[in-house]
């Protein structure tokens, strides 16, 4: 090798180890995510507590953090701005070491967020899909500390049956939750109030201190049938209402689409797909979902799996699925709208209205184009929808 090309050599190296640190750069961006009050009379009235960060922004009808599976990490700092310990657990994401409680693991004293404090967390990234941060003391996940985190992949599996379908999906998140807790002996309330969680609370310590010694060594007592210690739940929600709306626009440029004609792009807009994320940020409730026809499982728990069918999932606590859902329009000018519904489990008794839940994702017509606003984060290449009836929280920090 010549002096000049040891140089170049020497300079191509460099290059692309200044490549590597920017990268790596990148991957570690630190977030802060402050854990608040919600104010009298904002939000939805109900929930007292939300997660806040400028880094949250609307995802498919609902405030998320978005991330990109190109970074290598996720670096959060949580600062607790409550009057009362915290601490916080990303369902299906591990801490990069958990000897200071940094998975969220409550039962240490010290390991706990005070009132003023903050604590960092590092987590690994090493899968893309739909999980969620929530706090683990308490019930504050109940009352709103609870914020959908989306990992976006930037390819699919190599040949992937449907990837194409998943390429052009719009995307939509059904999240699913419980609020306003009371117990199975009791009448249902009149009204939900602020405060009714404490009161569940302080019933559920006195009821576990009474059977702990009962159910200690037994677990079939624990797997047996629903007792009156049970909690149940005043409302059950899909994206923060019992019916909620998701409007679509269908005449919106795709990455596959951008570059085609005219006349291709409208008979590419016959068949609408939506890739929706069903997530149980519930505490206490399995739901049944029923799915729109033809629907198509494509990943549980953040895990790509072969597609299958179903008309309707068991979705338990915690538990994530994404489903592609399809319709077949008459023309591109249609307006068609798909439904998911969910039941709260009622083993012993037919569902009332309160425990049925509802998602409807309605697709316009090209001549209906309702533009941008209100959709997803990420860039214009992707599908977003506009939202329209829901209410989202309180807006980003």
């Amino acid at each position: 090798m010549t002096g000049r090309s040891k140089i170049l050599h020497r300079e191509i190296l460099l290059v692309a180890a200044l490549m590597m640190i920017v990268t790596r750069a990148e991957g570690q961006k630190h977030r802060t995510i402050w854990l608040e009050s919600v104010a009298l009379g904002e939000g939805d009235g109900i929930t007292p507590y939300i997660m806040q960060s400028e880094d949250i922004s609307m995802f498919g009808g609902v405030r998320a953090l978005v991330l990109d599976e190109s970074e290598q990490s996720l670096n959060i700092t949580y600062r607790n701005t409550l009057k009362e310990h915290t601490i916080v657990h990303i369902h299906g994401i591990n801490p990069q070491k958990n000897d200071g409680g940094e998975d969220g693991f409550p039962f240490f004293a010290s390991w706990l967020i005070a009132p003023g404090e903050a604590k960092n967390v590092v987590y690994s990234l090493r899968q893309t899909g739909t999980y969620f941060l929530h706090s683990h003391f308490n019930m504050q996940q109940e009352d709103g500390l609870v914020l959908p985190l989306i990992i976006r992949e930037r390819a699919l599996p190599p040949g992937y049956v449907l990837a194409s379908q998943i390429k052009e999906a719009f995307d939509a998140v059904m999240q699913l939750e419980e609020r306003c807790p009371y117990f199975f002996e009791d009448d249902k309330p009149k009204k939900c109030v602020p405060g009714q969680i404490k009161r569940v609370m302080s019933f559920m310590e006195k009821d576990w201190d009474e059977i702990e010694s009962s159910v200690h060594d037994s677990f079939e007592k624990c797997d047996g049938a629903a007792t009156d210690t049970d909690v149940l739940f005043m409302q059950h929600l899909v994206n923060g209402q019992q019916t909620s709306h998701l409007t679509l626009s269908q005449g919106m440029p795709t990455a596959a689409t951008r570059s085609t004609s005219a006349a291709t792009d409208a008979a590419a807009t016959a068949t609408q797909h939506v890739r929706v994320r069903i997530l149980n940020i519930g505490a206490m409730t399995n739901y049944k979902v029923f799915l729109p026809s033809g629907s198509q499982i494509i990943k549980v728990d953040g895990s790509w799996v072969a597609p299958f069918s179903a008309d309707y999932l068991w979705v338990a606590v915690g538990q994530r699925y994404e489903v592609l859902v399809s319709t077949l329009t008459a023309s591109p000018t249609d307006t068609n709208t798909v439904t998911l519904t969910a039941v709260a489990e009622t083993f012993s008794h037919t569902p009332q209205t309160h425990q049925i839940a509802q998602l409807h994702i309605t697709f316009l017509s090209l001549g209906e184009n309702v533009g941008m606003g209100g959709g997803e984060g990420g860039d214009g290449g992707e599908r977003s929808g506009a939202v329209s009836g829901e209410v989202a929280g309180k807006g980003a920090r």
